[in-house]
């Protein structure tokens, strides 16, 4: 059997960037061309030519939670729960962050809370401005205020373990990873996070599992990399 430190060590690794994949981009370049062509429209106000090209991405990406998000805004200005000068204040902030321009993002961001404080997708995109400035703190309450806002928004509490797993709250992580797949079940991000988690406690029987049901759900690579470094005896078909 391998070190496991070195498994943990890649296995971090990928988690790093597994988690960050929603801010920059996706690992398909087609995927990644329609996320960014619909933040470009989003940000002029052409939430329905955006709407196609989230659609385009999530057929590659059934699994990405990020792009369902974005429908979820422009569905929501469309059937009136929000207003349509927020749901374009949003694109225009995400597209500014994805531009590398956070502190020009977190302003925008910030209009977006003030003039409507009571929208739980307004946090959550504004919590990984201030991860991506590392203000983990300020991260953490906006991830806890969407989940007062909304207890059933399964991202924040995926996106909030995340953020307390690079606090090494190890423990709070897991209860957090745990919730978003009691909410999601199809939430394959959770399932990948919360067997790094089981990884780190050396706990290979839990981790494997979770690596096993995110495999299923369409994302193989931790499973691929344990089985690997020989901390996973399932086989891929």
């Amino acid at each position: 059997m391998k070190n496991p430190v070195t498994m943990k060590s890649i296995t971090l690794f990928i988690f790093f960037i597994f988690l960050f994949l929603p801010c920059t981009g996706y690992t398909q370049e087609t995927a990644q061309d329609y996320y960014n062509s619909a933040i470009a429209l989003g940000s002029k106000g052409k939430t329905g030519e955006a709407r196609k090209e989230l659609e385009k991405a999530l057929k590659l990406e059934p699994y990405n939670s990020t792009v369902k998000k974005y429908l979820n805004i422009i569905s929501d200005s469309n059937e009136g729960k929000i207003t349509k000068e927020l749901a374009l204040l949003l694109f225009q902030a995400t597209f500014l962050g994805d531009k590398n321009k956070p502190d020009e993002a977190l302003v925008e961001f910030n209009k977006a809370i003030a003039s409507v404080p009571d929208y739980d997708h307004s946090y959550t995109c504004r919590g990984l401005i201030h991860v991506d400035k590392g203000m983990l703190e300020e991260a953490i309450a906006d991830y806890s205020k969407a989940i007062e806002l909304n207890p059933k928004n399964a991202e924040a509490y995926n996106t909030r373990g995340f953020i307390r797993t690079l606090r090494s709250q190890h423990a709070q992580a897991l209860v957090d990873f745990t919730k978003a797949i009691e909410i999601d079940p199809e939430l394959v991000e959770a399932y990948q996070n919360r067997g790094i988690i089981y990884m780190l406690k050396d706990d290979y029987e839990p981790a494997c599992a979770d690596w096993v049901q995110a495999c299923q759900l369409g994302q193989c690579y931790n499973l691929q990399m344990a089985i690997i470094e020989g901390q996973c005896q399932q086989r891929l078909e």
